[in-house]
């Protein structure tokens, strides 16, 4: 069509849509299509935001639209980027058609592709956390579609795309469950690589159909195709019959080696090199010739509190696997600024992990202790909590073979250790243990409160403009006894809850036996009278608040904090993590039908099933209507 030279935008039936100009007035745009007659209101904006009038076509379509089901495939996911703000995932059309994707919706990131967005064929498209962050870091912002309102969940979640059919139904285009766990490439956990697809014409949903590895040549390729070339290392013991040098020992380098020796070169290949090659075949790859890591390494318990001057804080590493496995040369540390502070002696015993075997190396004795050659840099574990590095390494530097981090695990009371506590998904939280088993299999049971999170409105309905002031949490007490929101040594040391922009308990708070309260987003008188108006409070019960922030509409991590008697030295006041929940709008968690019910905007509010089992669990979380200061 045609528009005077100082409109800026134009919107079709109300929605903006991407325009270009192919001349001074001339512009195009592209438009989905369906069957019958398309009728298209047109409105003109100048540059100044006045209207500059309005126009409509119908176009008759007796054709057939272009069905994204079979055509999109998820193909690279950045979900811990080291540039703040960097995480992106990205699609990729596998046909040869261009395909309409209005309306679709990146489920795990709540991101809707506005009506007019298109993928060419074979092309890709990005979906962002921040447009900015990602401009600046990767660059080609022209593939970019928007940014998502969610977040993309670090130990893992699943991702899918969803085409709307009918009013209220929905299909399944596509899905990934990631993991930031082995056998999921580890290094893609913050380290710099994305989770890269190897075969977009082969299943998405198997672990061994991705790669991110800092081996790789290009780490990312966020809007371009995978490129999942490696970085050859001939020093590498690994490499050893690669023969032709692609990060692979597989069928393709024994061809090479055979042919070198049928052709006589016996300087180049002899038996030697059969066996090494088959060593590596055999115990490093998977059916593709990839190298696979290590599985089944893991940190499974710390001790970050004690009075013990013997041994002081240690850390266990569990062999999860039925063989024995060698870490010899692996480093220990607490600082990803310099994982190599403490290297494992080959000749150390521990070096060698038996089948479903365990090893502790203490404070005193080993990583805090100077005598100790493989003591590089002496530390100690915080009792107010932080992160523990395993890496693999090799001739004195690390590898990108193996490496696991345990997230930010908080503080921890004297003589308390924190560990590896599976739960009802399958994944693993690390959390404060009833019982210390070091050297051993760690008790099954966490503890549990002794007040936690019962119910969570992040997304509530309302009168008016309150809608958002109708956000509470519920916190109960689940022992009899009274339990005060403070350190009674220091009064002034009062809980917290972290997630809502830092909430932290007036002073002088004591929850009575198995009390019941609430912590609002609005003011508390409000909240009791308005949204007391549907939903029945009981008179009792104590409202506090305002928090400061805000629940995320797509999930976020709620945490409930315990501040501890200071460290007699540093002064330092340890944070004990007590209850905490990461709830999500979208599958695994409770999802919302629109229009009909869920917790994500349509009146439903999170219950925890059971209070007295563990509640960053989602199969101990499910929605109903809500219940305020009530029994769920």
């Amino acid at each position: 069509g045609t528009a005077p030279v100082q409109v800026a935008k134009i919107l079709v039936n109300g929605l903006e849509h991407e325009i270009t100009f192919t001349s001074v007035t001339a512009w195009q745009m592209d438009l989905p299509l369906v069957n019958g007659a398309n009728v298209f209101s047109l409105q003109g904006y100048l540059s100044s935001g006045a209207s500059s009038g309005t126009d409509s076509i119908t176009i008759t379509c007796t054709g057939s639209p272009v069905s994204p089901v079979g055509k999109l495939v998820i193909n690279e996911i950045m979900y811990n980027a080291i540039d703040p703000y960097g995480d992106y995932v990205e699609l990729h059309n596998v046909s040869s058609n261009k395909v309409h994707l209005g309306g679709l919706l990146l489920n795990g990131v709540d991101f809707t592709f506005r009506q007019g967005t298109f993928i060419m064929p074979n092309d890709f498209v990005v979906v962002a956390e921040s447009l900015s962050e990602y401009q600046e870091a990767y660059g080609n912002a022209e593939k970019v579609a928007g940014e998502y309102s969610g977040s993309l969940n670090n130990g893992g979640e699943k991702i899918s795309l969803l085409m709307p059919v009918g009013s209220n139904g929905w299909v399944e285009l596509d899905s990934v469950l990631y993991d930031d766990f082995a056998p999921w490439p580890t290094d893609a956990d913050g380290f710099g690589p994305s989770l890269q697809l190897v075969d977009a014409s082969q299943d998405n949903a198997l672990v061994a159909n991705w790669r991110g590895s800092l081996t790789q040549a290009v780490l990312y390729t966020p809007g371009a195709i995978n490129n999942l070339d490696c970085i050859y290392d001939e020093n590498d013991a690994r490499n050893i019959g690669d023969w032709n040098y692609d990060c692979k020992v597989n069928l393709p380098d024994f061809a090479d080696m055979a042919s070198t020796w049928l052709n006589g070169a016996a300087d180049e290949a002899e038996l030697a090199d059969l066996a090494a090659m088959a060593l590596n075949w055999l115990a490093g790859t998977d059916d593709t010739g990839y190298r696979l890591q290590p599985e089944g390494i893991v940190i499974s318990e710390v001790m970050i509190h004690t009075d013990d001057l013997t041994y002081g804080d240690w850390i266990e590493i569990w062999n999860t696997t039925g063989s024995s496995v060698s870490i010899a040369g692996w480093f220990l540390s607490d600082n990803d600024n310099n994982l190599m502070k403490y290297k494992i002696a080959g000749s150390d015993p521990r070096a060698t992990i038996g089948p479903y075997g365990y090893v502790v190396f203490d404070a005193e004795k080993d990583f805090r202790n100077s005598d100790d050659p493989g003591s590089l840099v002496q530390f100690g574990l915080s009792e107010g909590g932080e992160s523990v590095y395993l890496t693999s390494g090799s001739g004195g530097v690390l590898t990108s073979e193996y490496s696991t981090e345990q997230e930010d695990f908080g503080g921890a009371e004297n003589g308390t250790t924190l560990g590896m506590y599976f739960k009802g998904d399958g994944t693993e939280d690390f959390v404060r243990l009833q019982t210390v088993t070091k050297g051993s299999a760690n008790n099954p049971d966490p503890v549990i409160g002794p007040v936690v999170i019962s119910e969570i409105m992040y997304n509530p309905t309302g009168p008016d403009d309150l809608d958002d002031t109708f956000e509470f949490i519920e916190l109960t007490n689940i022992t009899g006894s009274p339990v005060p929101l403070y350190d009674p040594a220091n009064t002034a040391n009062t809980w917290e809850i972290n997630g809502v922009g830092g909430y932290a308990f007036p002073t002088g708070v004591t929850l009575s036996g198995n009390e019941t309260i609430l912590i609002t987003r609005g003011d508390p008188a409000q909240f009791r009278t308005t949204y007391g108006a549907t939903y029945s409070i009981p008179g009792g019960i104590r409202i506090y608040g305002p928090y400061p922030g805000a629940l995320s509409n797509g999930g976020e991590k709620i945490t409930l904090i315990k501040l501890d008697t200071p460290d007699p030295v540093t002064g330092d006041i340890p944070k004990i993590r007590i209850d905490r929940v990461n709830y999500k709008d979208g599958y695994p968690w409770p999802t919302t039908t629109p229009g009909v019910s869920g917790p994500d905007g349509e009146g439903d509010s999170l219950h925890r099933k059971v209070l007295g089992d563990y509640g960053n669990d989602v199969v101990n979380w499910e929605a109903a209507s809500p219940t305020p200061g009530e029994e769920n």
